[in-house]
């Protein structure tokens, strides 16, 4: 990267909701921010891992919730910062088009993502 160019930091925010027993379903979260490093891989740096019920968090979708994680709100759950110097990774973009994206990360994992 050239030294004047401006880096571009865009955020993931990956939720899993969890269900089973009443007043016991909960989400597993991660924030994390991704920087294009070229035009198939991503640079991600991981800054927050949450795991709480979903109730004491009132979680209702990922549309609702992405904001209280954006706005780094305190939360009543298992909310851990994470170095994101020390925990990172690479995605490299292998298929991408309108609906589909196919991505193999740093540590062999293998991401398949479509477009609701």
């Amino acid at each position: 990267m050239h030294p004047a160019a401006t880096a571009v930091h865009l955020h993931i925010y990956n939720i899993a909701e969890l269900y089973g027993l009443p007043f016991l379903e909960g989400i597993i979260s991660v924030l994390a921010r991704f920087e294009p490093l070229t035009s198939q891989r991503v640079q991600v740096y991981f800054e927050r891992f949450i795991v709480g019920l979903r109730q004491w968090l009132n979680y209702y979708s990922p549309s609702q919730f992405i904001p209280q994680l954006h706005r780094r709100q305190p939360l009543l759950a298992l909310d851990v910062p994470l170095n994101s110097n020390a925990q990172q990774g690479w995605l490299d973009i292998t298929y991408l088009d309108e609906d589909l994206r196919i991505a193999r990360g740093n540590e062999g994992s293998l991401f398949v993502l479509t477009r609701i």
